[in-house]
């Protein structure tokens, strides 16, 4: 960084990013610890008023392991929302066969699966694309865990969509996830978190799909890093949507959709400690900015540092090497603010989107060609301009947030 005229690693890798700075990506981070602070306070604090009757706090602090079992057991009684339970609604082949159908109308596109075989697993099923009866991409679904396989879920572009000549190379493209598998008595069955995750990554999917251009380097997703996870949140927001959870459940027994009590249910608990979420994500937002920039303590000490400013209410063990496990660290750098900030733009899109229908075509048309279709060609903030009509803003995000 510092041999072609960087301050330090952080200001070289956001400097072509839309933020451009450190020192905006730190405002825009502070802003968010700020408007969230009361919101944070009050979710810890009604948290502890309702707590499994087992747990106990250490010098009033949550042991980090808990955390996930007294979220769990706080829906569960104050909410009415048992995830186990929902998951019966959602099996996976109905699931997934009911989200293409969405993605059909609303982004005009259609699917065909088709047999193959000679891949790298048998599991494997395929996808191919069309627009306007135009064969424009194949989609590879890995969905299933196995041995030695990568255990998170993601997207990967295997070749990029380019149009040269109004000649078409239609892309490729992998889906994996890690999905329960059917069982001789019962159908895979997706909990709610994996039917979001599906909609998150088949985003990225459809970018890359959707995405063609010229110049294969800035094709589908080959945008900024700070841009890049926008039509991804964008699109999992569906999921809390009365109508589309109407339209993919159907539970695998009954064949009924989710009633319209646990839609309720599910519509309350969207909100549920979103504040703390925020909060932890601003902290690993933190760590990633602040450990690449000149004169950074050690990894050890600023993860405490920070972990005492944002976290102050999970107990910090001296021996916690939560760094270690900070994956995104190896590919995001110093960016990983940028899913927050790939966020508040989703959000605005998405309410913008919802005015006029969720299932519109016409709508989906536009966010198309306007967002998707130019790929890293543009500058992200000019595609969101285009798409709202007015400059992108925070409001949706807070409005959704809820402070």
């Amino acid at each position: 960084a510092h041999i072609i005229g960087f301050k330090d690693y952080a200001h070289l890798d956001i400097d072509g990013e839309m933020a451009q700075t450190p020192e905006k990506v730190a405002a825009f981070l502070s802003e968010l610890v700020t408007r969230c602070e009361q919101k944070v306070a009050q979710e810890v604090e009604h948290i502890k008023a309702h707590l499994p009757q087992h747990i106990k706090l250490t010098h009033n602090q949550f042991k980090p392991w808990d955390r996930g079992f007294i979220e769990n057991a706080y829906k569960k009684q104050y909410l009415a929302l048992n995830e186990t339970k929902i998951a019966n609604y959602f099996p996976l082949e109905h699931t997934l066969d009911k989200l293409l159908e969405i993605y059909e109308q609303f982004f005009g596109v259609t699917f065909k699966k088709e047999p193959v075989a000679g891949l790298w697993h048998p599991e494997v099923e395929l996808l191919k694309v069309y627009k306007n009866q135009e064969f424009i991409g194949t989609v590879l679904l890995d969905l299933f865990p196995r041995a030695h396989k990568y255990s998170h879920a993601c997207q990967v572009g295997i070749v990029p969509a380019v149009r040269k000549a109004n000649t078409l190379h239609p892309s490729v493209i992998v889906v994996i996830a890690n999905f329960p598998k059917p069982t001789s008595t019962c159908p895979a069955l997706l909990k709610r978190c994996d039917v979001i995750t599906f909609f998150h990554e088949f985003g990225h999917a459809l970018h890359s799909l959707l995405g063609i251009t010229e110049l294969a380097s800035f094709s589908g997703a080959h945008v900024k890093t700070d841009f890049v996870e926008m039509p991804s949140q964008m699109l999992e927001q569906w999921m809390w949507d009365p109508q589309i959870l109407k339209m993919v459940s159907k539970h695998y027994k009954t064949g009924e959709p989710l009633s319209d009590e646990l839609i309720e249910a599910i519509e309350k608990v969207k909100n549920f400690n979103e504040g703390d979420h925020i909060q932890g994500q601003l902290f690993y937002s933190f760590f990633s900015l602040e450990l690449f920039k000149a004169g950074s303590p050690e990894s050890d000490v600023l993860w405490q540092e920070l972990h005492k400013k944002l976290r102050p209410h999970i107990a910090l063990y001296p021996e916690s090497k939560g760094y270690a496990a900070f994956g995104h660290l190896m590919g995001y750098g110093a960016k990983y603010y940028a899913y927050l900030w790939s966020k508040v733009y989703a959000l605005d899109l998405f309410a913008a989107i919802k005015k006029v229908g969720l299932l519109n075509t016409k709508m989906g048309e536009r966010y198309s060609n306007d967002v998707l279709a130019p790929g890293g060609s543009q500058e992200p903030l000019i595609l969101l301009q285009n798409f709202l009509g007015r400059a992108p803003n925070s409001d949706a995000f807070f409005k959704d947030l809820g402070v």
